[in-house]
């Protein structure tokens, strides 16, 4: 799935596991508390556990699919990463989970959608642009086009606080959005800030793979999944 303005593409690989069954078995048997306290996803929606199994097989799957120069080796391996997610969570969680965001520690972010599919309209995840600024993607470092967006604000592209800042000024643009949208973990349409470009399906057994400083967010809607648990693996490829 090709996005516009060349921010990259979006993959989608179907029937992924041989025996998807054995591997959501797998996932229900683990402990997904031992994440609670992780700074890097107290943001971010779901429990999470992890398994010390290093998937060599996704990571060149990943890489494969990565518009990059670097060799595979020059990538951490890819750890066995499992995020389950309550719809009844929903209400313990802060409004800044519920915004798009950016994966700004890796280069590219993949998930295999691992809970029961049918009947289902949401629960997927959706990809976005922020009409504000016109950035569908946030590089790592401050671009000529960011550079240009920060100075605007009275920003300074070299520090790191401001880029931060930056950011945050961007992605926390419209938290009273999710107010118009009650039982939902993501924006399901475009809104004043936010142009929703394309939204994935969540089948079963299928794998997405994009850039991961693509604007993105899950959209689950507690009515679909009231008794249906979100079950994914995510996988990011990130640099040594």
């Amino acid at each position: 799935m090709k996005l516009p303005e060349k921010i990259g593409s979006i993959y989608i690989i179907e029937d992924l596991y041989l025996e998807p069954d054995r591997v959501v078995w797998l996932a229900n048997q683990l402990n997904y508390s031992g994440f609670s306290n992780n700074a890097q996803f107290k943001r971010y929606i779901g429990e999470r556990a992890t398994v010390s199994v290093l998937h060599e097989d996704l990571k060149k799957i990943v890489h494969s699919l990565t518009n990059t120069s670097l060799p595979l080796t020059a990538f951490r391996p890819v750890e066995t990463l499992f995020t389950k997610f309550n719809t009844s969570d929903i209400k313990d969680m802060d409004v800044r989970q519920f915004v798009p965001h950016v994966d700004n520690d890796s280069i590219t972010s993949s998930l295999i959608y691992l809970f029961d599919d049918r009947n289902l309209e949401f629960g997927g995840t959706a990809f976005y642009k922020h009409k504000p600024s016109g950035l569908s993607v946030l590089p790592h470092f401050p671009n000529e086009e960011v550079s240009s967006l920060m100075k605007k604000e009275s920003l300074n592209p070299s520090l790191k606080a401001d880029f931060v800042k930056y950011i945050k000024n961007i992605m926390y643009s419209e938290l009273d959005v999710m107010e118009r949208h009650p039982g939902f973990t993501g924006l399901p349409q475009s809104s004043k800030c936010w142009e929703l470009l394309y939204m994935t399906k969540p089948k079963y057994n299928s794998q997405i793979v994009f850039p991961a400083q693509i604007f993105h967010s899950p959209v689950i809607r507690s009515t679909e999944h009231r008794k249906n648990e979100r079950l994914t693996q995510n996988i990011f490829l990130r640099t040594k």
